[in-house]
């Protein structure tokens, strides 16, 4: 007996947890989204959401009843009412009808899940804890599986839906396979079907030939744009698998050969009059050209590459700006000091330094700069007890690496060692210091690339051929036939295609070879 089981038949059983999925169909919904849902509220969760098995059932007034079987024979039909808060189920309707005239979600599969509050996941729950026993994700009883049959009723308070079986919908039989002579039943290159070679057959059993390659460079891979517009259009991966499609709702969406959805900007705003610029300042955007803003962006403007020049943050006099704030002493000694030494009459000197910035803003970012300085007399009696000390005199970028904003500023800072005569102030102990710096030029952003790869992914790559953003949709499952040759591209998989008949397997197996699995019914007479 399950542990879900034995909980119930306890005397003080812990409380039924009731849980709902909408499973849609892409054929019939335009969308392969799975809805997940309950009728109570949690109150640990501001949302009032639940979660379960990592998923988040959202919070919404539903009624569902009808589920117990009677025993006399006849199947339960549940129905199934969920209130329509502003209209939003009927939006949904709406929406799937303009993809099946008069659908109304017929044919989505209703999951209900049941299982009780002890096994719920811990961020139900205040301190993340389930204070009733150990999160189980299998503890549950077994689902029940309807699809939606008919739309009952619709208005501004409720929709109401009645669910069935599955082999108790209109029109589905029991046995589904059929026996008709000479049509195979399986899936073409499926587990049953068995056939695994590489040559390839369109559907009258003639050999599919590779196709010579595009120059994808030239084709498909640079599209550096500038500050260029193109309104509602497409961009399409070297090998057709996936396209790009800027459109006419402000949404920017990549599509797989299938037209499944698998990465979208998420910038809905209606129709209208929408661009995507690839700016020379290295920013993606979106713009609603009615209303001149920017509805998507990438936030990659002024992105640069490297560093090719740099100056020093001068406050409203034109003095240096220098670190730490809080001591106003002794900063601009202490740190030509740590990088020259002792300054004497009439002395220059010249020294590089290295400065990385901390991880979590970009692993491996780093700038080396040389610094020039002339010695400058000391007032007599200074605190440091020295008669020079190193002026600052020009800054110049040397090296640098990673990712920079143009105007970004840091801190060039040195530690300031025991031996400094500049460490010990008036206002407290120097333990650092330095000037700051600006970066006033950056390079590899003027002439940025927007490339859909052939694995999905939709980059924007800078001049120097480096990642600056991407989508982030990655797929190693593109169906599509490996070439051995570096001439030929991969063959289109849309043209390997079955004819279901005896000799679309003589062409796969040979003529007198055995089928791994029959499949043809013994009725009627063969052709092959």
């Amino acid at each position: 007996m399950s542990e879900v089981f034995q909980e119930l038949l306890k005397s003080s059983p812990y409380a039924i947890i009731e849980l709902y999925e909408l499973h849609l169909v892409f054929e019939l919904h335009g969308s392969s989204e799975i809805v997940r849902f309950h009728g109570g509220v949690n109150e640990t969760l501001p949302s009032g959401d639940v979660v379960w098995r990592t998923n988040t059932y959202q919070a919404l007034p539903i009624e569902a009843d009808g589920f117990e079987y009677s025993g006399n024979g006849q199947l339960p039909r549940p129905k199934v009412r969920v209130a329509n808060l502003f209209g939003n189920i009927s939006a949904l309707l709406l929406g799937i009808n303009e993809i099946t005239p008069g659908n109304d979600l017929t044919g989505a599969k209703f999951v209900r899940i049941r299982t009780l509050s002890r096994f719920l996941d811990p961020q139900n729950f205040t301190g993340n804890v389930n204070p009733y026993g150990i999160p189980d994700p299998s503890a549950e009883m077994p689902q029940e599986i309807y699809y939606v049959d008919r739309k009952v009723a619709e208005n501004r308070d409720l929709v109401e839906f009645e669910l069935a079986a599955v082999f108790d919908l209109a029109g589905v039989r029991v046995p589904r396979r059929q026996c008709i002579a000479n049509i195979c039943q399986w899936t073409y290159r499926g587990p049953e079907c068995g056939y695994t070679g590489t040559t390839y057959f369109d559907e009258f059993d003639d050999t599919v030939l590779k196709e010579p390659a595009p120059n994808i460079a030239a084709t498909f891979s640079a599209l550096g744009f500038g500050q260029n517009l193109f309104s509602p259009n497409q961009m399409v991966s070297s090998n057709g698998w996936y396209r790009a499609v800027m459109q006419s709702d402000g949404n920017l969406v990549v599509y797989s050969k299938n037209g499944t959805t698998v990465w979208a900007s998420n910038s809905v705003r209606g129709e209208g009059s929408y661009r995507l610029r690839n700016g020379v300042d290295g920013d993606l955007t979106i713009i609603d050209v009615n209303a001149n803003v920017y509805i998507w962006r990438t936030y990659t403007a002024n992105q640069g590459v490297g560093v090719t020049s740099v100056a020093y943050v001068r406050d409203g006099s034109g003095a240096i700006g220098w670190v730490p704030a809080d001591i106003l002493e002794g900063r601009s000694g202490a740190f030509g000091y740590e990088l020259f030494g002792s300054a004497s009459s009439g002395g220059s000197a010249s020294a590089t330094r290295t400065f990385y910035s901390p991880t979590s803003i970009s692993p491996g970012r780093y700038i080396s700069v040389q610094f020039t300085a002339i010695s400058l007399a000391l007032p007599a009696g200074h605190f440091s007890g020295q008669s020079y000390k190193w002026e600052l005199q020009t800054i110049t970028r040397t090296a640098s690496g990673g990712f920079w904003d143009l105007n970004e500023t840091f801190n060039a800072t040195v530690s300031v060692g025991g031996g400094n005569p500049f460490r010990n102030t008036q206002y407290g102990t120097l333990t650092y210091a330095g000037p700051q710096v600006q970066i006033t030029g950056t390079s590899g952003y003027a002439n940025n690339n927007l490339v859909i790869q052939t694995d999905g992914n939709f980059v924007l790559y800078n001049s120097s051929s480096q990642s600056i953003w991407a989508s982030g949709y990655v797929s190693n499952d593109e169906p599509l036939i490996v070439s051995q040759s570096a001439s030929l591209i991969t063959v289109d998989p849309a043209k390997d295609v079955c004819g279901k008949r005896l000799s679309s397997c003589k062409a796969r197996f040979g003529a007198n070879s055995e089928l791994p699995f029959g499949s043809f019914p013994s009725i009627g007479t063969y052709y092959g």
